[in-house]
């Protein structure tokens, strides 16, 4: 197998990908402490000040993905609550229709129009990207807020009491 000649330059993209390949090959350990990352970052001729924005960005990005995560999570949670809440009054009311009427009348079209709107929650909630996404997120974290603002706030008022 013929190797390629080495480029005299390497795009910013390019250095990445080889330094990430170079530490998982390598024998040192794969986490590098800070200090290190910032020692890199001088020898490749970074200045400090241009890391520690770039890992400022980096730690607001891994913030931003936790509560993406625990969005998800909220949604799952309640997703699930309606369809075991929607599968308990079916079954009840399954059994008072045919215990009152002997065969299904009114309650299959009850179902099925109930049914229908847990399955497009379901669609919306089996999707993680796009505008209507992201405003329901923006909007959940701005309850969420809201929520702990109040919390503290009343907190305050009960301390001083």
């Amino acid at each position: 197998m013929s190797q390629l000649p080495s480029p005299k330059f390497y795009s910013s993209e390019e250095v990445q990908q080889i330094l990430n390949l170079a530490i998982v090959r390598s024998s040192v350990q794969p986490e590098l402490s800070r200090d290190q990352l910032l020692e890199i970052a001088m020898d490749l001729g970074m200045g400090i000040d241009v890391v520690q924005k770039a890992e400022q960005d980096w730690l607001n990005l891994q913030l931003v993905h936790q509560k993406k995560q625990d969005f998800n999570l909220y949604r799952r949670t309640k997703l699930k609550n309606r369809a075991v809440r929607y599968l308990i009054i079916n079954m009840f009311l399954l059994s008072a229709n045919l215990m009152s009427a002997g065969y299904l009348a009114w309650l299959f079209y009850l179902s099925l129009f109930w049914g229908l709107t847990i399955a497009l929650e379901f669609w919306k909630t089996l999707q993680t990207k796009g505008e209507d996404y992201e405003r329901d997120f923006l909007h959940w974290k701005l309850k969420k807020q809201m929520k702990q603002s109040l919390f503290s706030i009343w907190n305050k008022i009960n301390f001083i009491q």
